[in-house]
C-alpha cells in the first residue's frame, strides 16, 4: 500500500479466512494444488521442487483418508508459515504435525463420547427401566417405582392399549373426553364425572384428577402438579404407585 503523505510503500499484514479451506475434499484440494503449483512455478521457480516434496508428502501420507482434517490444517500452517519465516516446505515438520493430529484426535473422542451419551440418552427414553416395573417375588404386586420413588407420586408412559381414564375402556373409538358412563366396563361406580352439563370431571369429594398423570402421556409434577391429584381415576387409589393406565385390574 503507498502512504500518500509520504509516498512510500508500506505493508499491511492482514488475516486471510480459512474456514473454507480447512473444509476442502480431496478433489478440490488436489485441483487447487495443481493450480497453485503452476504459479510457484511461474513465480517462484527456485521453490518449485520444494513444495512439490511438499505437496506429495500430503498425497502419500499414510492414513491420509482417516487424517484428512489435520493433513489439510498442516498444508495450511506450512503455507502461512512460509510467508513470515524461513520454514523449508520440503521437510516434514513432525511437531507441528503432532500437536495438529493431538488436536483432532481429542476432538473425535469427544465427538464419540457425545455420540454415544446421545445414544444412551435415547435408548434410555424408549426403553422402561426395572424401576418402572417390578414384579416382587411377595405377592407379585405392581410397583411402578422404586421405594426412592414411592414418594414423588410421578406417572410414567404406560406401554400397551390406552384406557379411558374415565371407564376404563380400551375400545380405540372411545375417547375419554367424552365418556359419560356411569360405571367403569368392570360394572363399579366410576370415581370421576361431571358434576354439571360440560363442567369438569370430580370425585365426590369435589376433588380434581391429573388427567396426565391418569392418560398416556403421564404427569413429570408430582407433588407440585396443578392439574390435579396424582390419584387413580378409575380405583381411587392415592398412594401415586399408578395410574388408570397401568393399573393391573380393573
Amino acid at each position: 500500500m503507498v502512504d500518500g503523505s509520504s509516498n512510500s510503500i508500506v505493508s499491511i499484514v492482514k488475516e486471510l479466512p480459512i474456514d473454507e479451506e480447512l473444509s476442502l475434499s480431496f478433489d478440490k484440494w488436489f485441483q487447487a494444488w495443481g493450480r497453485l503449483l503452476e504459479l510457484i512455478l511461474a513465480h517462484l521457480p527456485e521453490e518449485h521442487p520444494l513444495w512439490i516434496t511438499h505437496f506429495e508428502s500430503i498425497l502419500h501420507r499414510p492414513n491420509r483418508s482417516q487424517n484428512w482434517a489435520p493433513c489439510l490444517e498442516y498444508d495450511s500452517q506450512i503455507r502461512r508459515r512460509a510467508l513470515t519465516s524461513d520454514i523449508d516446505p520440503a521437510i516434514f515438520h513432525l511437531d507441528i504435525w503432532n500437536d495438529l493430529e493431538s488436536v483432532h484426535i481429542a476432538k473425535r473422542t469427544i465427538a464419540a463420547v457425545r455420540r454415544e451419551l446421545n445414544s444412551n440418552s435415547t435408548g434410555r427414553a424408549g426403553h422402561s427401566t426395572d424401576a418402572d416395573c417390578d414384579h416382587s417375588a411377595s405377592g407379585n404386586r405392581f410397583q411402578p417405582y422404586d421405594n426412592a420413588k414411592q414418594s414423588s407420586n410421578t406417572s410414567f408412559r404406560p406401554s400397551g392399549k390406552f384406557r379411558c381414564f374415565v371407564c376404563g375402556s380400551d375400545d380405540s373409538t372411545h375417547k375419554s373426553r367424552s365418556c359419560n358412563a356411569d360405571q367403569t366396563v368392570s360394572g363399579k361406580p366410576v370415581i370421576i364425572s361431571a358434576q354439571k352439563p360440560n363442567g369438569p370431571r370430580r370425585d365426590r369429594n369435589g376433588n380434581a384428577y391429573c388427567f396426565s398423570f391418569n392418560g398416556h402421556s403421564g404427569c413429570t409434577r408430582g407433588a407440585d402438579c396443578h392439574q390435579g391429584k396424582h390419584w387413580c381415576s378409575l380405583c381411587g387409589a392415592k398412594n401415586g404407585l399408578h395410574s388408570a393406565q397401568n393399573r393391573v385390574a380393573l
